[in-house]
C-alpha cells in the first residue's frame, strides 16, 4: 500500500509542518502582539455593528483606559485588561436606514498621541455564515 512507504520521521515532519502552518497562517496577529494600541482586522471604517448591542474590542497597553466616543455624543470608557484586551459595549442602537449616513467613532487613549478613528458605521444585524464545499 502506498502508506508502508511512509517512514515515521516523513509523518513526524508532516505533522510538524502543519502545526506551524496552522500557527503561523490561522492566529490573527493581533492575538500574537496584544501590546499595541488597535483593532481588530474585522473592525474597519464602513462597518456594521450590531443594532441591539454594538460592541467594539481591541487591545492597549495593559491598564491604559480607552475613550470611544461616537459622532451622536455617546462616549464610552473601557480599561485594557493585564493581557491588554478592551471591550467597549454601546447603548442599543435602531438598525440604520439604507439611505442614512453613518456615524464616526473616535478611539483614543492617553498614552497613544494618535487617535483611531472609524468614518461611516453603520448599525444593523449582523451575520456571520460559513461553510463547507467538498473538493471534487
Amino acid at each position: 500500500s502506498a502508506w508502508a512507504s511512509f517512514q515515521p520521521s516523513m509523518i513526524h515532519a508532516a505533522c510538524t509542518a502543519l502545526v506551524w502552518w496552522v500557527l503561523v497562517a490561522c492566529v490573527p496577529a493581533e492575538e500574537v502582539l496584544p501590546s499595541a494600541f488597535r483593532l481588530p482586522q474585522h473592525i474597519t471604517s464602513h462597518a456594521v455593528l450590531q443594532a441591539e448591542a454594538p460592541r467594539l474590542t481591541g487591545w492597549a497597553p495593559s491598564g491604559e483606559s480607552v475613550t470611544v466616543r461616537v459622532s451622536d455624543g455617546e462616549e464610552v470608557r473601557a480599561t485594557a485588561a493585564a493581557s491588554g484586551e478592551w471591550a467597549a459595549v454601546l447603548r442599543p442602537r435602531k438598525a440604520t436606514a439604507s439611505s442614512t449616513a453613518g456615524v464616526n467613532i473616535t478611539i483614543a487613549t492617553s498614552s497613544v498621541p494618535t487617535a483611531i478613528v472609524l468614518s461611516d458605521i453603520v448599525f444593523g444585524d449582523v451575520w456571520v455564515c460559513s461553510g463547507y464545499a467538498p473538493a471534487v
